[in-house]
């Protein structure tokens, strides 16, 4: 097991930049930050900074999508980082639940989300790839960082398992991970892949303190945030409503499903 810091970028520019030192001082080995750009401060500076102080750790997203930045422009910012980084650089993409949703847009498809990953993979190993009818390449780039597909429903947990390097579930539940796994291995089995090669974040909120209920009010809103993502994104049917319970009481601690 390794262990990991996301960096919630509503704080002040020092106090992300100390954090990080903090965290690969005490053994982290991953540092992610939140890309939500009309939320919360733009993070590809940041992940620079970051960079630029640590040595060891890998840095990404949790998570970017391919909608409010296209491919091709994540693609040279990653290329750009992994030089910069020596390269730590790891990609977190999703559909776009948060930075899309508070545009007042919908996430992209899952079929999007695959061409995306696909054009990246080629672009960031400065391979020649087709985008919109045209070859294009980034001829300066050097080494694909591996790429995390973060996801709740069944079609992209099962993409996760056909083509990613890691998953990124944002919840700590065990038996609700072991229920997204099923559809990771199913995916990966298809596409003829080792499933135990793909790695599994559980990014979850913590808050450390002796007080329970102050520490479920510290981290109440993300629970919040997430499920409402799910809520919008799944047909409400009474197997996803009782899933969407499911996840916002374990985070709470209040119910299990029997």
């Amino acid at each position: 097991m390794q262990f990991g810091f996301t960096i919630k970028p509503d704080m002040t520019v020092e106090r992300i930049v100390a954090l990080t030192r903090q965290a690969e001082a005490a053994g982290f080995e991953y540092g992610w930050i939140f890309d939500s750009h009309v939320l919360w401060l733009e993070p590809y500076p940041l992940l620079t900074l970051m960079a630029t102080n640590t040595k060891k750790m890998r840095l990404g997203t949790c998570v970017t999508n391919p909608a409010t930045r296209d491919i091709t422009v994540t693609s040279s910012l990653f290329a750009t980082l992994n030089l910069i980084s020596g390269g730590r650089m790891d990609l977190g993409i999703g559909r776009g639940d948060s930075s899309r949703r508070v545009l007042g847009k919908k996430p992209v498809t899952s079929s999007n989300l695959e061409e995306s990953v696909q054009a990246f993979r080629a672009l960031t190993a400065g391979k020649e790839t087709e985008y919109d009818g045209r070859p294009t390449r980034l001829t300066w780039a050097t080494g694909s960082p591996p790429v995390w597909i973060a996801g709740y429903g069944p079609k992209v947990l099962d993409l996760a398992g056909r083509i990613a390097d890691g998953v990124i579930l944002q919840f700590a539940d065990p038996d609700l991970i072991a229920w997204c796994m099923t559809f990771v291995r199913k995916g990966a089995e298809a596409a003829g892949r080792d499933p135990r090669t793909i790695e599994i974040m559980a990014a979850a909120p913590v808050w450390v303190s002796d007080d329970l209920k102050l520490a479920r009010d510290r981290v109440r809103w993300f629970p919040a945030l997430v499920s409402s993502s799910i809520a919008k994104s799944t047909a409400v049917t009474r197997s996803s409503l009782r899933t969407k319970l499911w996840i916002v009481s374990a985070w709470l601690g209040r119910w299990k499903p029997t």
